[in-house]
This record gives C-alpha cells, sequence and structure tokens, in this order.
C-alpha cells in the first residue's frame, strides 16, 4: 500500500505491479519484466480462494471436510447431483471426490482414502430402527467416555488422568446428548449440501402428519435450517428434546452396561501408569477398556 497509487510490496519489499501498466518484478528483476513470478500469482489465488471459501462455503466444507482429512483446509470445491469435488491446501496435486450414495472419500491417484463418513450411523439410525438401535449408536460413540455399571446401577465416565472410571453425580443426558449432536452434526450439514436425505426419509412420522379433523387447524411454523432433512431431524429428537434424549439414556442402561468389579488381576494401575505385577514393566496410561476403578 505504501508508493504510487497501485503499488503492493511483499515480505520482502518487491515490488508488484509498479511502473508500466502490466509490469510486474521479482526479486532477481530490476528492469520491467512481462511475467510475475509464478509463486507470487499461486499464492495469490489461493489466498483469494481461501478468502472466498471462509466467507461464502457451508459449514462442511469450512469446519467438518477439513477435520475429515487431519486438518488441512478445504482449498476449493464444487458440487454436482452426485458427489463434491474439492482440493485441499497442501500443494498437492491430488484431487478428492466424496460422493453423496456411500459417504466414501476417493483420492484421483490414491483410490479410496476414507472410509464411508455414514457408519457407524446408517447402520443404526433410519426408519423403523427406534430408541436401542439409537442407544447403539450412542453407545458406540461413548465408548471411552461413558459405561453403565451394572453392580452399582450408575453411570461412570472416563478420566484420562489417572485413567480410572468415576461414578457420575446425577444422570447422563447430558452428555449423551451432546455426543449424538456431536457426531451427527457433519452428516446434517453434509445432506444440507447434498439437497437430499443421505439415507432414510426427510418426511414427518406419521403422528406428525395426521391431524384430528374436529381438531382447529394449526399454526405451521417454518422449521429452522437445522431440523431440514432425515438427520437433522433425528438429531433434533435425541440431542434438543429431552424426554428422548431421556429414553435414549435409559436405554443405553442395556447397550453400555459393563462390570467394573474384576479388571485384570495381573494389572496395578498407579499414579505414573499401569504396571504387569508378573514383570515389574510400567506399561503406559491405562486404556478405557482395562475399566479400573481407582488407583494404588
Amino acid at each position: 500500500g505504501a508508493g504510487e497509487p497501485g503499488t503492493v510490496y511483499d515480505v520482502s519489499q518487491t515490488a508488484i505491479g509498479a511502473g508500466e501498466p502490466g509490469t510486474a518484478y521479482n526479486d532477481s528483476q530490476t528492469e520491467p519484466g512481462t511475467e510475475c513470478a509464478p509463486y507470487t500469482l499461486r499464492q495469490a489465488e489461493v489466498l483469494r480462494d481461501m478468502f472466498v471459501l471462509q466467507i461464502s462455503a457451508p459449514d462442511f466444507i469450512r469446519v467438518h471436510l477439513p477435520a475429515i482429512m487431519g486438518g488441512k483446509r478445504v482449498l476449493s470445491y464444487s458440487k454436482t447431483d452426485d458427489c463434491i469435488r474439492f482440493e485441499l491446501d497442501d500443494w498437492s496435486p491430488e484431487r478428492y471426490e466424496l460422493t453423496f450414495s456411500d459417504g466414501i472419500i476417493w483420492g484421483s491417484t490414491q483410490g479410496q482414502v476414507h472410509p464411508s463418513l455414514y457408519e457407524p450411523a446408517r447402520h443404526h439410525i433410519g426408519p423403523g430402527k427406534g430408541d436401542r438401535s439409537a442407544a447403539e449408536f450412542a453407545t458406540r460413540v461413548l465408548h471411552n467416555r461413558l459405561r453403565y455399571d451394572r453392580e452399582e446401577k450408575a453411570w461412570r465416565v472416563f478420566k484420562p488422568d489417572p485413567g480410572v472410571w468415576e461414578l457420575l453425580d446425577g444422570d447422563a443426558c447430558h452428555i449423551v446428548g451432546t455426543a449424538v449432536w456431536d457426531a451427527l452434526t457433519p452428516l446434517v450439514s453434509l445432506e444440507g449440501m447434498a439437497g437430499r436425505a443421505l439415507w432414510g426419509s426427510s418426511s414427518h412420522s406419521k403422528e406428525e402428519r395426521e391431524e384430528d379433523d374436529d381438531s382447529p387447524p394449526k399454526k405451521k411454523c417454518k422449521p429452522s435450517p437445522e431440523q431440514h432433512g432425515f438427520l437433522g431431524g433425528v438429531r433434533y429428537i435425541y440431542a434438543e428434546v429431552h424426554r428422548h434424549t431421556r429414553d435414549l439414556a435409559a436405554a443405553m442402561h442395556t447397550t453400555a452396561a459393563c462390570s467394573f468389579e474384576n479388571p485384570p488381576a495381573h494389572l496395578l494401575l498407579c499414579a505414573n501408569g499401569v504396571v504387569d505385577l508378573r514383570t515389574g514393566k510400567l506399561l503406559g496410561p491405562a486404556e478405557p477398556d482395562l475399566l479400573f476403578t481407582s488407583v494404588c
């Protein structure tokens, strides 16, 4: 911005666009040239595309897809009726495609680079599948964080430090509802981009559709964008309607139940990790499946 109008400076104070119209300079040039340095043009394109993407792209592109792809930001994308094609901001020539039919991500040279995004949700959530099936889904999502103690008849949450399952004071509705919300939100966002249900049906239940002929007409309210689509409706029911979240947590008394009475006899949890009593070797931090409830 300093200097004559139209002059732009990079970090090395090299002028780009100064001088005669169409003139550009790079580090090694002192006389007007005919082309801008390729890396400078590429940087400008990247910055422009990233700016446009960050202010206009859907949440799935800006937030969820980078998390799925290992933290790499999406550089550009396009959508068709069948898929989303995109590039990552990693200077790689690889091009990717996410197909709506199966939720699999494919690379232009690597083949399949990510398994279906729809699992395990699609296996457990769908038409005709009730609270028990949804509870199995929530149990898988929370497997290493929340379990139901069969003997104590109470919930336990896993604390990585020191590696024990502590009794939860109160019910688990908030934990269950938050987990369902977090697990389904990327799919709800993807469903919004697809413009149709990824699986299942986006129609309301029979009870919601039918009205008593003798009852006064109900005021029709426009649903929020978050509730559009099949998965948006499922997320709303189990994560936002307390009575359904409570029913889901109650169903998990069976699906998430386990016994904490008999942790491995040859292992001892100490303040600095798990010790194998047979060898005296320190094995490292406790894993959730070891089911420790106390530290020696």
